[in-house]
């Protein structure tokens, strides 16, 4: 957590932090859960996954893998996704439908794929709500529906 990454000599900046969350997931999938959040890292905006805003889900039975990347993210305001060529926001979480399954899902929201992405960002990254529609839910590549749901986060200061 010693890393500092800054988004330019006058701007925010935020270290690596932990932090908790709450996930909630509905559609062809359905769970309420806490998170653990590992990592909050911002750095200066950009279109790489080494830009703007990063967030990786901790480790869970039913979550074991999730990342949120906001690549323009400048400051604190509401970032919107709306079309599949759009890179404003990504997201991906490999998931169970119940915890400890043997088979996981995707919902994943990256280049090319549908789904409308709300979110809002506060206290230069500490803190934020992402909610989502209409994501594609895949199993080995094959589409097994779609998913709606949020993400609330804090992390460390």
């Amino acid at each position: 957590m010693a890393m500092l990454c800054a988004l330019g000599a006058a701007g925010p900046s935020v270290d690596a932090a932990a932090g908790t969350g709450y996930f909630t997931i509905e559609g062809d999938i359905n769970a309420s859960l806490d998170i653990q959040v590992k990592d909050c890292v911002v750095s200066a905006p950009g279109n790489t996954l080494m830009n703007g805003l990063s967030l990786k889900i901790e480790h869970s039975e039913m979550i074991p893998v999730g990342t949120l990347h906001v690549p323009p993210f400048g400051g604190d305001k509401t970032y919107v996704r709306n079309a599949p060529g759009d890179a404003t926001v990504s997201f991906s979480f490999l998931m169970h439908k119940v915890a400890r399954d043997r088979q996981l899902f995707e919902a994943n929201v990256g280049e090319g794929r549908p789904g409308r992405v709300v979110v809002t960002v506060n206290d230069n990254g500490r803190s934020g709500e992402m909610t989502f529609v209409g994501v594609g839910l895949t199993q080995a590549g094959a589409n097994k529906g779609t998913v709606s749901g949020s993400l609330k986060w804090t992390c460390a200061p």
